[in-house]
């Protein structure tokens, strides 16, 4: 597996963890959030066992959001979270991330994949996930 160790020089950046969705009941879209402090290490690498049950439902969900351009998978491990290593999913949107990442997180939440969830933007996470992955879905 490959693994890459990014240190954070943001302030912060969210992730939405499919986990806050295990009391919550539907259309609610609140935290707890997950956030990665600045300079808190992490580990990013592709996942030895591919989640394909998890990765066909987003693909499926995907394919009805028109804002959706991409998806993109990795594996993260926080290692001062007590979880351990689990998908994280970057998803690539025009607009509408904080309505499409809570819906995708209640499929892997059903699913029973703790799973993130993080915006396609231009900090290391998503870098890694431009540079070092090729999208599991996108858009037709």
């Amino acid at each position: 597996m490959n693994r890459l160790v990014v240190f954070f020089v943001v302030v912060a950046a969210i992730y939405f963890a499919s986990k806050f969705l295990a009391n919550k009941t539907a259309g609610e879209n609140t935290g707890p959030y997950i956030t990665i402090k600045k300079n808190q290490e992490i580990v990013l690498g592709q996942p030895k066992q591919y989640p394909t049950g998890l990765v066909t439902a987003l693909k499926k969900y995907f394919k009805t959001q028109p804002n959706v351009e991409a998806a993109y998978l990795a594996q993260i491990f926080v290692e001062s979270r007590k979880e351990p290593p689990h998908p994280i999913i970057g998803i690539a949107a025009q607009q509408g991330f904080e309505e499409i990442a809570p819906n995708a997180a209640r499929i892997a939440h059903e699913l029973g994949e703790l799973t993130d969830f993080v915006p396609i933007q231009s900090d290391e996470v998503s870098t890694y996930m431009l540079n070092k992955t090729t999208p599991f879905y996108k858009k037709d």
